[in-house]
């Protein structure tokens, strides 16, 4: 195998297997992380650790695996997949891969999904894929632990199947992998360019007596200049010191070595590239007094973010620039100099010491014009403090200078990440996302971003959010004369902003004959002293957009703070896009959004909470301390009630802040989103009122001491029962209020789907909510997780379901594409549903979305009638993923998907009884019976529209 990846594995007591981790015995033990993708050999998008230890009798692995699936706020849970059978094809699940190869014995594997089911064999070394027995039993036995956003793995392998305990010294190859089928990714510890069972990629496992425990983090991606590199220690007993050794090859080798002394817990160091663009990187930790490898990762070639600044400078004395906190440069004087500036991604500092007045200096960013530098001058040697008080440095300055200068790198983001462009609709106001989150520690004055758009692109405005806030800014956008637009913040930009108020949108409209082209953006700020390098993505152009609304059935868009806009003529801007598209309802929190959208057919749906600005109680608790709700840490909630009161005496003050909303909002709906945990919920209530009413529920003695702790390890089941009861009687009483307070007005409830995890994840068990009709309307999760739509539906009876679809990324901080919104899921929805379709959210939306929203709309809205009332129908010889049909007997819809990433061929004989008809997107006509093939590109459907004579 290959000698690149090592780790050495120490000896001690067996840990506990619950799938936790949190014993002090994995702290001394050696993390393996670094994890690449499979044949790519990126980084991977989930970060995996692993650990591994020894006894007498077992091999024990540590796996921890981040995981964005299970995030609870992302409701995709039912995504991750663990359905395989023991000794079953687990390679298709959420899984680790274990791989040994003992000196002299065969090679083994265990694929061990995220439900702690195993398959594991013996494999021929002429093919260790191709030949797995998988009769062989390792006698393994493992733990799962699953939690918000993550999964843990703990595995005990017995060393007598593999030829008994290896003395220390011996070497085992070894491979680790991960398997996220999910979201599609594999990956490794050991790279392997082939897969997993390529025994030349496997690395190698040592056995010692004792190691230290050691965790190296290294950078993914390198920089230019310095970049973080630490080593925490863990120290075994009686331990010397270490070594950390980096080397780096490209144009030129180079090699680092550090020295961790006895006893020390961490070492901090950097790995400087110098200029390389894609070295070749291994790091190792080496026992100082031995020299013998701890940990050493396989050479990998490590990409550099790799871009430079030219800098001419003229100095009449002496002078020293440092960029980044480096030196560069320093002379006694310069004629026109010429100095290359390494850029790193985000702000780069420019520091010009002078001893004789300002320089002249000329800069060229990268796709830029050279033009002259602007400088903040601080003239005294002192450095410390921000520029952003600094005056700008007038050219006639004379004497000692210290002189600083921003350059910006690929800062300022379009979000989305626009790759590999940004779509847009014609004759369509569609919206740009930036990203404008400052520099730490710093406000930027007189912040602008210029735009240049092609001919035939109309900037429609820009906006930004909450600007009612204090000292938030306003971006409003002018064109200047060579078309160039620029939109200026009103304020200075601070950092560390809740993420709404770190970007703004620009609203777009091409014209019909546009065409597609670029789009270049760039900032500058602080006087011209803060400057950034121009960005240039392609522009792909998409026809309009043509979607129709259904009357009765609802496209619900969550609008991401849309009443928290600025611009009031950029709100109705984007509710004319979705009126386009076929929305017909916004969840948003104003009354000008109810005016607008009531301009543009839609309705509004009003989101409440009870916190201060909703249903506002904290007035009423603080005249009535003692009604308020205590929580799991026995405090009192200065703006929660006790849920006994609630649902007793005590509703009338959550009536009254309700009448207020309805009054002020007058919204089509009201919406209560509720996804909390029934330990910590905002109706999750210990007082000794609400204990008393749950020893009652769960039959417990009323003499039975109970206190939050107590309920969590021993009764959590009944208390989650109890809870999710007294959840859906507060929603009947907020319906029951909503009616007679504003007639007309309807009742949503949003939370997961019915399924076992529901109640326990998000608090709330629909079969209550549906016994005592508590909304009128109810949202349902993300994706389809096919064994839970018949359970939501039964469990809601009559009250009719939206069904959702989720956008990825939503999240700002997440610099990836947006995987748009797919006509095929898009379908799948309203088939499914029983009200309707939601998606979640506004902001990623781009053009394919909204194209692929109107497409999807247009027939639901064209055959409302059957989707409300036709019967699903099989299609032979096709899953419903792939294909299902909707009759009323007279007219049917066979409608044919493609959900996956590649393109697809569907081929069916139309039901010959349905008659004859033409596909509806295509136009192609058909006859009864006739046999159909259909090329379906990703995510697209083809839908034929049959009537009977």
């Amino acid at each position: 195998w290959s000698p690149g990846a090592l780790v050495a594995v120490g000896q001690g007591p067996p840990p506990l297997l619950d799938g936790l981790g949190n014993e002090p015995a994995w702290q001394a033990a050696i993390a393996l992380q670094g994890f690449r993708t499979v044949r790519g050999l990126a980084p991977a998008e989930g970060g995996t650790t692993a650990r591994l230890r020894f006894d007498q009798n077992n091999l024990y692995l540590l796996f921890e695996c981040d995981e964005p699936i299970l995030s609870v706020a992302q409701q995709r849970t039912h995504e991750f997949r663990t359905r395989g059978e023991a000794d079953g094809p687990l390679w298709n699940d959420d899984a680790v891969v274990v791989l040994l190869a003992p000196p002299g014995g065969p090679v083994v594997d265990l694929f061990v999904n995220g439900a702690g089911t195993m398959a594991d064999a013996r494999c021929s070394e002429a093919d260790l894929w191709g030949k797995r027995d998988a009769s062989w039993q390792s006698g393994a036995q493992a733990a799962v632990h699953r939690a918000d956003g993550r999964w843990g793995l703990e595995l005990a392998i017995p060393f007598a199947p593999l030829g008994g305990k290896p003395t220390a010294g011996t070497r085992w190859g070894i491979q680790l992998g991960r398997l996220a089928a999910a979201r599609g990714e594999s990956s490794s510890w050991s790279p392997c360019p082939l897969g997993f069972h390529d025994a030349a990629s496997f690395g190698t496992l040592v056995f010692a007596a004792e190691v230290p425990g050691l965790e190296l983090a290294a950078p993914a991606i390198l920089e230019p200049g310095g970049n973080p590199l630490k080593l925490t220690v863990h120290p075994a007993t009686g331990a010397g010191g270490l070594l950390l050794r980096t080397s780096l090859s490209g144009a030129r080798r180079q090699a680092l070595s550090h020295y961790v002394p006895a006893g020390a817990t961490a070492l901090e160091a950097v790995v400087d590239p110098s200029g390389e663009s894609a070295p070749e990187v291994d790091y190792r930790v080496l026992d100082a007094a031995t020299l013998q490898p701890l940990l050493q990762t396989a050479p990998a070639v490590q990409r550099v973010s790799l871009a430079r600044a030219a800098l001419t400078l003229t100095a009449a004395g002496p002078w020293e620039l440092h960029v980044n906190d480096q030196l560069l440069a320093r002379g006694e004087q310069a004629k026109e100099q010429a100095l290359n500036l390494p850029l790193r991604r985000g702000p780069n500092r420019l520091e010009l010491r002078s001893e004789s007045g300002v320089p002249v200096a000329t800069l060229a960013l990268p796709n830029a014009a050279p033009r002259a530098v602007r400088w903040k001058l601080q003239p005294t040697a002192e450095t410390s403090g921000s520029e952003d008080r600094w005056p700008t440095a007038p050219q006639q300055h004379s004497g000692r200078a210290v002189l600083r200068h921003t350059i910006l790198w690929e800062k300022t983001r379009l979000w989305p990440k626009p790759d590999p462009a940004v779509y847009i609709c014609r004759e369509s106001n569609q919206h740009l996302t930036f990203i404008a989150d400052g520099l730490p520690g710093r406000a930027l004055p007189d912040y602008r971003v210029h735009l240049r758009l092609p001919a035939g692109y109309q900037v429609v405005g820009s906006t930004g959010y909450y600007g009612h806030q204090p000292q938030q800014p306003h971006f409003t956008c002018a064109a200047g004369p060579d078309g160039t637009v620029t939109i200026a913040a009103d304020e200075p930009l601070g950092s560390g902003r809740h993420p709404i108020m770190s970007l703004f949108n620009v609203l777009v409209r091409p014209a019909a004959d546009a065409a597609d082209g670029e789009l270049t953006w760039w900032c500058e700020a602080s006087d011209g002293t803060v400057t950034e390098a121009p960005q240039t993505v392609p522009l792909r152009l998409l026809e309009r957009v043509d979607g129709r609304q259904p009357k009765r059935l609802v496209c619900q868009m969550w609008g991401s703070f849309f009443s928290s806009m600025d611009d009031p003529a950029m709100r109705a801007a984007g509710l004319e896009l979705m009126r386009a598209s076929g929305v017909t309802d916004i969840v948003a929190g104003d009354a000008l959004t109810t005016e607008l959208a009531h301009r543009q057919g839609l309705t509004h749906t009003l989101g409440v909470k009870f916190v201060s600005w909703s249903l506002n109680l904290r007035p009423y608790l603080e005249q009535h301390p003692e009604q308020r709700l205590l929580d799991q840490q026995g405090k009192p909630q200065p703006e929660l009630l006790c849920t006994s009161l609630l649902l007793g005496d005590s509703w009338a003050p959550v009536e009254e802040q309700l009448a207020l909303l309805l009054a002020k909002v007058k919204p089509d709906t009201v919406d209560y989103d509720f996804e909390y945990s029934p330990l910590t919920g905002p109706h999750s209530c210990y007082c000794e009122r609400c204990l008393t009413a749950f020893r009652t529920a769960a039959g417990l003695d009323q003499a039975l001491a109970l206190t939050p702790a107590s309920i969590a390890a021993q009764h959590e089941a009944a208390w989650t029962d109890f809870m999710c009861q007294q959840v859906a009687r507060v929603m009947a009483r907020l319906k029951e209020s909503v009616h007679q307070l504003a007639p007309g007005t309807r009742f949503s409830v949003y939370s997961g789907y019915q399924t076992a995890t529901n109640p326990r994840q998000y608090g709330l068990d629909w079969r209550y909510v549906g016994a005592l009709r508590a909304c009128d309307r109810a949202g349902c999760g993300y994706g389809r997780p096919a064994e839970e739509l018949t359970p939501t539906l039964d469990a809601l009876g009559e009250i009719p379901v939206l069904y959702g679809e989720l956008l990825n990324p939503y999240d700002t901080a997440k610099d990836e594409p947006v995987r748009p919104l797919a006509r095929a899921h898009l379908l799948r929805r309203y088939l499914d549903s029983t009200g309707g379709l939601l998606v979640y959210d506004r902001l990623p939306m781009d053009g394919r979305c909204w194209q692929a929203l109107a497409d999807v709309n247009r027939l639901v809205a064209d055959h409302e009638a059957l989707f409300i009332s036709g019967r699903l129908v099989a299609l032979p010889g096709l899953s419903e993923d792939e294909g299902d049909s909707l009759t009323d007997g007279r007219t049917t819809l066979v409608c044919l998907f493609n959900p996956t990433s590649r393109t697809v061929v569907r081929k069916l004989a139309l039901p010959a009884e349905a008659g004859a008809g033409q596909e509806y997107y295509r136009g192609h006509r058909v006859q009864a019976g006739e046999r159909v093939e259909v090329e379906l590109t990703p995510g697209e459907i083809a839908v034929y529209i049959l009537r009977r004579k």
